[in-house]
């Protein structure tokens, strides 16, 4: 990925195929960033791609081509897919390399950290990471493997980017992540498209006496 110049060039790992609250959340950033400052480098599955198309992506790399994961299934895939990105990161030489959930953001710090990468590195994980490894993860030394990872992460990336002070927190108190390397975003709502959808019909058979809450 060859820099125009005065551009940077972000590397944005999003490793997944089910279009969620991190995936919309990564569409609504992708989509307001400056195209005249940053060229884009979007590695992400082939479906969840499929959400992009309003977004001009400088480049798109699938996972599928790079045979790799989307989660911690075993230390054997996890060093595989660490070789994966490194092999990725020298090749496209991103200015910034930024990982959206906790595995992408571990596969960037690792890869960077063993291989001595020359490349600032975000990470960005989405979910409380104590309640995940307390209410998820039931065998014990993958408990202790998954939280020192997260911990490892929280420590090395250049910056580590959240979407709640509770989060916030958690990755200082709990992963020992510097309080200066941490910064609270909320995630974004598109106000366009809100109104564009205020105003369509809804026909929903509510019973009478029941309260509709709609969220975004």
């Amino acid at each position: 990925m060859t820099a125009k110049s005065g551009a940077v060039n972000p590397l944005y790992l999003l490793p997944t195929f089910t279009f969620g609250g991190a995936e919309r959340t990564s569409l609504n950033l992708l989509n307001g960033m400056d195209r005249n400052r940053f060229r884009i480098c979007l590695v992400t599955s082939r479906d969840i791609y499929n959400h992009f198309q309003c977004v001009d992506i400088e480049k798109f790399i699938a996972i599928e081509d790079l045979n790799l994961g989307v989660w911690f299934d075993s230390a054997r895939r996890f060093l595989h897919d660490i070789k994966k990105v490194a092999s990725l990161l020298k090749e496209e030489s991103p200015d910034i390399a930024m990982g959206m959930m906790h595995y992408p953001s571990s596969l960037l710090v690792f890869a960077k950290k063993l291989l001595n990468l020359n490349v600032k590195v975000i990470a960005s994980p989405r979910g409380p990471s104590t309640e995940y490894l307390r209410h998820f993860e039931q065998r014990l030394i993958r408990k202790m493997c998954l939280k020192w990872t997260f911990g490892f992460f929280c420590r090395y990336a250049d910056g580590i980017v959240v979407s709640s002070q509770g989060m916030e927190e958690e990755c200082v108190n709990s992963f020992n992540a510097s309080p200066d390397r941490v910064k609270v975003i909320p995630n974004s709502v598109d106000f366009n498209d809100i109104e564009i959808k205020a105003q369509e019909d809804v026909n929903l058979d509510i019973p009478e006496g029941f309260l509709l809450i709609s969220t975004s």
